[in-house]
């Protein structure tokens, strides 16, 4: 088979017990022209034996043994060796209909689509539990989408996996994964990107695929990773605005919203705090640049954005949820203080006197910093006050969740600002004196 119609990646990490069902369900597909690259990240259970257990029986299986590198790049490596005029994205924990590609396939040349998606099952484990999730209802099926139900698109699920992308308009867009190292959610700027620049998409009615619901090691479930959604966004945020695509960022801020709302209800109550403070600078940011549209919101959640950039108490009321007694206790800065003994890592940038009295007035209340950070080591101490100095290079590789409090003098804000952001750490800082008008006197 010279030319495929449809490349479906399969990126694979220790799922030995779930890969055979997955595997299955693609060689038993209805439509014959296709090719399965599968992608082994590094698992260290069984998982590449089946791989080649497959290989053996179905010679349409292509398997790529490699070092782990994380899913958006085992993905991308698939995206590049896709030889199929589509491609589709399997998770290896779940598993096809046995009619999904066909299906796909034939209604993606009908209307020539750069995109076309459909519904899923919610599978638990056993054909008698699963339910049919319809979560593309608010759209119409079976018609190409206009520019205004596109938008609509971009605030469902991403659901990556229900869907196959003509290799063509992934090329020309350029459409990758990010490939941040032990990072989750990487599915997310993927849909997003696809969304924001198709002109062709259809929508299906059928469920195409299961979505596995039981498995106990699924990223989805990995609380660790606090800000995988929020490197998302910014990888989104990107895209956009290499684009000029300004008109998109209504629907951008509105999408974020969904998302990171979806994400503080996963979050335990002590894990909060630091998400919210980091929602709290882009809601500002998005609010300030004329970002947020009525037209998207609807009236409780235009009220609930507001108050939250604007009434320093919604912040609380979030994490407490009904526990008034506590939410009337805190005021502004206290509640930032309340908030920041919650935040760990905790790193106050700086080396200088703003920086000194940052962290003072931080000890007055109770609060202490894992560390200080600067641009570079040389010439700065190991220690201070008792507390280690860690360079960028070093927080960008093992504290990428790490809240970073600005203490450095306004003429330098920008450029430590761009430092941060080059290092993908654009979303982890927050200015104090700006946000709370705490002034720190001195350079």
């Amino acid at each position: 088979m010279q030319f495929p119609k449809v490349s479906v990646i399969v990126p694979v990490y220790n799922v030995e017990a779930y890969l055979r069902q997955c595997l299955e369900s693609l060689i038993n597909q209805t439509l014959q022209e296709i090719e399965f690259i599968c992608i082994n990240d590094g698992s260290n259970d069984s998982s590449l034996e089946i791989l080649y257990e497959f290989k053996k029986k179905d010679k349409r299986i292509r398997v790529v043994d490699k070092k782990n590198t994380g899913y958006g790049d085992t993905v991308n490596i698939g995206i590049n060796m896709a030889a199929g005029e589509y491609i589709g994205i399997l998770e290896s924990d779940d598993f096809a209909t046995l009619n999904m590609y066909k299906i796909l396939y034939e209604k993606a040349i009908e209307y020539d689509a750069d995109l076309v998606k459909g519904n899923y099952y919610c599978y638990y484990g056993e054909e008698t539990k699963k339910i049919t999730w319809n979560y593309l209802d608010w759209l119409p099926y079976n018609k190409l989408l206009t520019s205004q139900e596109r938008n609509i698109l971009i605030f469902s699920e991403p659901a990556i996996w229900a869907a196959i992308y003509k290799k063509s308009f992934l090329k020309r867009n350029k459409i990758l994964f990010l490939t941040t190292p032990g990072a989750s959610y990487q599915d997310l700027s993927f849909a997003y990107k696809t969304a924001f620049v198709a002109e062709k998409v259809i929508c299906l009615k059928d469920p195409l695929l299961y979505y596995r619901k039981d498995n106990e090691n699924s990223s989805v479930k990995d609380e660790k990773k606090i800000f995988c959604v929020c490197d998302e966004f910014e990888e989104i945020l990107t895209f956009i605005m290499q684009r000029k695509g300004m008109d998109k960022l209504a629907v951008y801020s509105k999408a974020m919203y969904y998302r990171y709302k979806w994400n503080i209800e996963r979050l335990k109550i002590e894990s909060r705090p630091k998400f919210l403070l980091r929602m709290y600078c882009q809601f500002r940011k998005a609010c300030f640049s004329g970002w947020l549209d009525k037209k998207y919101w609807n009236d409780l959640e235009w009220d609930f954005i507001h108050r939250f950039i604007f009434d320093y108490s919604t912040i609380c009321e979030t994490i407490m949820g009904n526990d008034q007694e506590k939410t009337l206790e805190l005021q502004y800065n206290k509640l930032f203080f309340r908030l920041l003994r919650d935040s760990h890592p905790l790193l106050v940038y700086g080396a200088g006197k703003r920086c000194r009295k940052l962290i003072n007035l931080l000890r007055e209340n109770e609060i202490y910093p894992d560390g200080i950070m600067v641009t570079n080591l040389y010439g700065n101490p190991s220690m201070v006050d008792n507390i280690p100095v860690f360079d960028v290079e070093y927080v960008s590789k093992n504290e990428r969740d790490a809240l970073i409090l600005l203490g450095v003098s306004e003429h330098l804000k920008k450029e430590i600002i761009d430092i941060l952001c080059d290092k993908g750490l654009g979303n982890n800082y927050f200015d104090t004196e700006h946000n709370l008008q705490l002034e720190l006197k001195g350079e």
